[in-house]
Parts: C-alpha cells; structure tokens; sequence
C-alpha cells in the first residue's frame, strides 16, 4: 500500500465509494477541528482537495497557504 492508495481509501470514507456526497465520518472527523490549515497547498492534487472539501464543509474553514514565486 503507497500513499496514494491510502488518499483513495480515505476519500471512500469521505465521500463514499460512488462519490455521492460527505459521509457521517467526515463529518464526525471535521468536528474535531476548529480549523484545517494546508501548507503549500499549490502541491496538492485533486483527491487531497476532495478530501479537504469533505472535512471543512466546503473549505469554509479551511486555510490554505500558497507559495508565490
């Protein structure tokens, strides 16, 4: 198992298998947050980004960090 297999299962978790919607474990996860930061959030990919949107209700707290060059 290699990280991206690990991203994918988590997003099963997340959204579920057929991708209809945030489950009752992003939620329940989500909760224990205040808020999530994302360092270099430029490197991520779209999976990850799913997987943000999942635990931040829509990224309404979620802070993403960019680098500029």
């Amino acid at each position: 198992m290699d990280f991206g297999d690990l991203e994918h299962l988590t997003l099963d978790l997340f959204l579920g298998k057929q991708r209809g919607g945030v489950t009752k474990i992003a939620i329940e996860v989500g909760a224990c947050f205040r808020e999530v930061m994302v360092d270099e959030y430029q490197d991520s990919n779209q999976v990850q980004d799913a997987i943000f949107s999942a635990l931040t209700e829509k990224k309404q707290n979620c802070f993403m960090v960019i680098q500029i060059l």
